[in-house]
């Protein structure tokens, strides 16, 4: 198999690789805008609730370059303790303060779960999370068009220059063929020549 062969096979799974890409980049896209109109069309039934604070608990998470705060906060509603969701890290004091003065702070009820925002109770709903999908879907494949198509080109360059070469290959080869052997001369041609 000559190499420019071996080239346009993977000239042509690049093209592929290329294609379906591009198809689920689509796909993606479209999937974002429908659930973002989905979303903006969806209305949450919740309910503001007043709560107790019970605790607050603030960690520290090491990760390899970057130290990030963590803050957990506890309530208690109807006699039972929740774990607040969508905590802010920024509003440890505003718990804090809560908790010390013994002060009832209102939070939003939505399955079962209290929210400490209205932006943390919208940002757990099921269409938000298709959004999330969506948008990593389009980011990853986005990535591997812009890849795919650079690669693409790149052995497109290369299978041309590769058949460019076996075309003057094979013309030399075809002159080497056409070309007579060498006349042999008698050993005494000089003599013979004057």
């Amino acid at each position: 198999m000559r190499k420019s062969e071996e080239k346009l096979k993977l000239v042509r799974q690049w093209k592929k690789a290329m294609a379906i890409s591009a198809v689920v980049f689509l796909i993606g896209v479209i999937g974002l805008f429908v659930m973002g109109r989905i979303s903006k069309s969806q209305e949450i039934t919740y309910n503001e609730v007043s709560v107790s604070v019970q605790d607050v608990n603030e960690e520290y998470v090491y990760r390899r370059r970057n130290t990030h705060r963590k803050l957990e906060v506890n309530v208690v509603f109807q006699g039972n303790i929740y774990k607040l969701k969508g905590v802010n890290v920024n509003e440890r004091q505003k718990y804090k303060e809560a908790l010390d003065s013994n002060t009832d702070i209102i939070v939003y009820e939505y399955n079962k779960e209290l929210y400490s925002s209205v932006d943390a109770l919208k940002s757990s709903t099921v269409t938000t999370a298709f959004m999330l999908l969506f948008w990593y879907t389009c980011k990853i494949t986005g990535v591997s068009v812009v890849l795919s198509i650079v690669c693409y080109f790149i052995n497109v360059r290369q299978y041309k220059s590769l058949v460019v070469k076996e075309a003057e290959e094979e013309k030399r080869a075809a002159a080497a063929k056409r070309i007579p052997p060498p006349i042999k001369r008698p050993k005494n041609y000089r003599a013979l020549r004057n």
